[in-house]
């Protein structure tokens, strides 16, 4: 029946029509060049890991995971929370807010994931925003893949010639990088397939229109 059913090669007539999308920014950064902060940060995980074998892992499947970092203030430990924060109100400026934010990491986290572990679909409550940063990585060490939270992903899980629709962004484990994104998006962490440790931090943001306490 011609009248309920169109196909792309029949020929209409042309009328007004006015597109509007939602957005959704996601950043992917690189860190500062002096990688000696990253080395002994490597090292001093590697520690903690030791000194606390057992911890709660949340998302992460055969893995070590230790939360709660934030509060350690010494001085390697503040430079990562100065240097996470820093690069985030970069991105928080590409929103364009009309008023004065001011931004804290809420809670602070490491994750070691060695060959076969991973980290499951999961969200992030109680914050606005999260991110990771990685220490250590590389090829087929595990992708982050951040979901689309707009219903029209669904057209590429479903049909197969919307090839400008994307079902979600895929995020190499690249040292010295970082990724931002709403805390409410879905994403998980591929399987690590190399032959040595995914390390990374990941962390939670709040931000308020006031100084916090």
């Amino acid at each position: 029946d011609s009248s309920t059913s169109r196909g792309l090669g029949d020929v209409y007539k042309r009328q007004d029509m006015e597109i509007r999308t939602f957005v959704e920014p996601i950043a992917y950064w690189k860190g500062p060049e002096d990688s000696d902060h990253i080395d002994v940060l490597i090292d001093y995980f590697y520690k903690l890991k030791e000194e606390n074998p057992d911890t709660k892992r949340n998302s992460s499947r055969h893995g070590w995971q230790m939360h709660d970092l934030v509060a350690i203030k010494d001085e390697e430990m503040s430079w990562l929370g100065r240097m996470i924060l820093d690069n985030f109100m970069l991105f928080l400026a590409e929103f364009k807010p009309t008023i004065v934010y001011y931004a804290t990491l809420s809670n602070l986290f490491v994750n070691i994931q060695p060959p076969g572990a991973y980290n499951v679909s999961h969200t992030h409550p109680g914050c606005q925003f999260s991110g990771v940063f990685y220490l250590q990585g590389g090829e087929d060490c595990g992708n982050l893949t951040v979901f689309n939270p707009m219903a029209v992903s669904a057209l590429s899980e479903n049909f197969g010639g919307f090839p400008n629709v994307d079902s979600g962004m895929i995020f190499p484990p690249v040292p010295n990088t970082g990724v931002f994104f709403s805390s409410k998006m879905i994403h998980h962490v591929d399987v690590n397939r190399s032959d040595h440790d995914r390390i990374s931090v990941a962390f939670n943001i709040r931000i308020n229109d006031f100084v916090p306490k």
